[in-house]
């Protein structure tokens, strides 16, 4: 690194560390002021309540007489109050509101929106945090959104008397403003001082931070006796002198002259010498490569390689420092490759909270466990719903797994899945064994060894895994307790993935009742209806309307007694009072009455109603259905109208059927009458003196005889 840079990373560092330590000051004055004016608008709004309330309590007493109540004369003297104080700083300001059904209601002028006429809020809105809390009794501060959606600190307190809360709050802007400023202004001064501090510093230390390089320069390559490997090479390889170290594959007059790469693998050469070539050019380098003893033993070894410079021109020889660290070297391999499960079962664990398919599941359970380089391959196979092997999922050297799964799937389970489904715990599986040609570890390396246990969570068993590692890091009591771990991972994310799906389709199944239901109950035309034992309505269905006018939202929270009369309320009462006497046998009730449309005529009705219980048997509620008999009752009156006209029609029918009889009869006497009375009238002289009563007896017979006529025409139903 250069002086240059070297300057830049220490003023860097030095306005990183300014900057920090400005930026720590600030905030904690900042974190100061917060608390201080949490505190004083807790006390502000406290006080203002007490003094609400207390203002309210000597109205109360001394002016109830007032227009309105002594409510209303309480809220004058506060609005006339607040009307003369605009407020604290630039933005703070006490708001008084109280609830009104679901609708918080300001009864005092913003300071910031709507002034004179604020507008209500809903309860279940994200504005007006502070007063939501305040009205549902509690006291404290929050930091939150106010009615305009403005983030405040703001102090509630709920004015209990009155069902009314008051908040004290002021924008976090104004608060956070001076301390920004503040903030910007120490930072800028930093980076000034530390400009001119940096500055000075180079100046002053850099002819010592020379001198001290050049000395370490001179000296760096004088450690001939040294224990460890020290070579000097040059840009091909060659080595030119070594001191004397047990590391050496060969004594030191035998090495000398000969080219490194014939010491070293064959799989680190090409790299080890651009490596040497780079560090001959620019700086030092250092890495690891094995070397081979002449008995065959490897040695790991690790190195530096150190250019020899003069006069800082780089010259043909570099100096290599080596170190023998083999035993270090497994056991840091070892504490890499349980870092790496670590890594693994950590990653596993984010997969179960975030995957719900159990398929894929193990299949990127297993690409987690490889791509770490935890485990050399691992494969899970899980079993299907009538106990055989169904999903083979794995990942590592060996890809191709669709031999074995058809032949697990087929029935056909390998001898070590047989092995580990009779076993419990870890089963360590001979590294050997071909007995299986479709295994994924068939014929790869000896150089690994396997584990398997079983996937199981409680009662239930998932399926087998599989997993194999390097043999030269080996299996121990950690590496079997690793293992063991992520398999009950795995299981216990399949027991979840299992009990969450059977409750998914419970739910599934719930919400379609629930959406039948509502589909019911919204376009059916009978109100449906739930009330309280208070009689008063909790719900009723959208029928509600067109039956008697009133919305949904107008009826649930009215009472019973709204919408009947006294004597029909008293009924129902009755009926209600004699239902819950005999509630073991309560089967539900059906009467009819008549409850009062908006427009105030009476709706006739039937009503069919029960009792709601809870889960724990407790009676809840009322529910039932209502449903408007106004068109029965005008059939039964023309039904009933009907019969009695048809009865009359009867009694007339047989009426005329006695008339004609009688007539018939009469009529026949009348013929009789009449043809004597024309015999005499005809052999009696004309001036004969009973020719006049004889003339009466003829003309009273004609008359009866026109009579019984009209008679016999009214027995037919002929016009007359």
């Amino acid at each position: 690194m250069t002086d240059v840079r070297r300057l830049i990373a220490l003023a860097l560092i030095m306005a990183l560390i300014a900057l920090m330590a400005t930026s720590v000051s600030v905030f904690m004055l900042y974190r100061t002021a917060l608390d201080e004016e949490r505190e004083r608008l807790t006390e502000t709004v406290q006080s203002q309540a007490r003094l609400i309330e207390s203002v309210a309590e000597f109205d109360s007493e001394q002016s109830p007489d007032y227009p309105g109540g002594s409510l209303e004369g309480t809220l004058s003297q506060i609005r006339d109050a607040h009307s003369r104080y605009e407020g604290f700083g630039l933005t703070g300001e006490f708001t008084l509101a109280r609830l009104e059904g679901d609708m918080i209601v300001f009864l005092l002028r913003h300071r910031h929106y709507d002034l004179d006429t604020p507008k209500p809020v809903p309860l279940d809105s994200e504005l007006a945090e502070p007063m939501r809390l305040a009205l549902s009794g509690m006291s404290g501060t929050v930091i939150g959104y106010d009615y305009r959606g403005v983030r405040v600190l703001a102090a509630y307190e709920p004015v209990a008397d009155l069902d009314m809360g008051i908040v004290a709050k002021i924008d976090l802007k104004e608060i956070r403003r001076p301390f920004i400023r503040a903030g910007m202004f120490s930072a800028l001064a930093a980076i000034v001082l530390i400009a001119v501090g940096v500055l000075s510093f180079y100046a002053i230390s850099n002819p010592i931070v020379k001198h001290i390089r050049e000395s370490e320069w001179r000296y760096r390559y004088l450690f001939d006796h040294a224990p460890d490997v020290l070579l000097v090479l040059d840009n091909e390889g060659t080595i030119i002198d070594s001191n004397t170290s047990d590391t050496y594959p060969l004594p030191k007059d035998e090495i000398v002259g000969r080219n490194i790469s014939e010491f070293i693998s064959k799989e680190y050469v090409e790299s080890f010498l651009s490596n040497i070539s780079i560090s001959a050019e620019k700086d030092i380098h250092e890495g690891e490569i094995k070397l081979k003893r002449e008995d065959g033993e490897i040695i790991d070894l690790w190195y530096k390689a150190v250019p020899l410079r003069d006069d800082g021109r780089t010259d043909n020889q570099i100096l290599i420092y080596g170190r023998n660290i083999t035993d270090r070297k497994r056991s840091r391999e070892k504490l890499a490759h349980l870092n790496l499960v670590l890594r693994s079962i950590r990653n596993v664990n984010q997969l179960i909270v975030q995957e719900r398919d159990p398929a894929r599941l193990v299949q990127k359970a297993c690409d987690e466990l490889t791509e770490t380089r935890g485990f050399i391959s691992a494969w899970i196979a899980l079993y299907n719903g009538d106990g055989q092997f169904g999903v083979l999922s794995g990942s590592g050297p060996k890809k191709d797994f669709d031999g074995l799964s058809e032949h697990m799937r087929s029935g056909q389970c390998s001898p070590c899945a047989d092995r580990i489904k009779a076993e419990t715990g870890v089963t360590i599986l001979d590294k050997n064994c071909n007995e299986c040609d479709m295994c994924p570890m068939c014929g790869e390396n000896d150089d690994r060894v396997c584990m398997a246990t079983r996937l199981a969570y409680g009662k239930k068993e998932f399926g087998v895994f599989f997993a194999t590692l390097s043999e030269s890091i080996g299996i121990d009591e950690e590496e079997v307790s690793l293992f063991t771990e992520v398999a009950g991972d795995i299981a216990f994310a399949l027991g979840n993935l299992e009990m969450e799906a059977e409750r998914d389709t419970a739910v599934q199944s719930l919400l379609e009742s629930e959406k039948q239901y509502r589909l019911l109950a919204n376009n059916t035309l009978d109100v449906i209806w739930v009330m309280g034992f208070d009689l008063i309505f909790t719900y009723v269905n959208p029928a509600i309307e067109m039956m008697f006018g009133y919305t949904q939202d107008e009826w649930v929270g009215s009472s019973l007694s709204d919408h009947c009369s006294e004597e029909q309320l008293q009924m129902m009462t009755d009926i209600i009072e004699d239902e819950l006497k005999n509630i073991k046998e309560h089967m539900g009730v059906v009467f009819e009455t008549a409850l009062i449309h908006k427009d105030g005529h009476d709706v006739p009705v039937e009503i069919h109603g029960a009792f709601l219980f809870d889960e724990s048997g407790k009676l809840a509620a009322l529910q039932g259905t209502t449903r408007n008999i106004t068109e029965r009752k005008s059939a039964e009156r023309l039904h009933e109208q009907m019969e009695t006209d048809l009865r009359q029609a009867q009694k007339m029918e047989a009426v005329g059927r006695l008339a004609g009889g009688i007539a018939h009869d009469f009529n026949n006497m009348l013929g009789v009458i009449l043809g004597y009375a024309d015999l005499s009238l005809k052999r009696i002289e004309p001036d004969s003196p009973i020719q006049a009563y004889l003339q009466e007896i003829h003309t009273a017979s004609k008359r009866s005889s026109e009579l019984t006529r009209q008679l016999l025409t009214f027995s037919r139903k002929e016009i007359i």
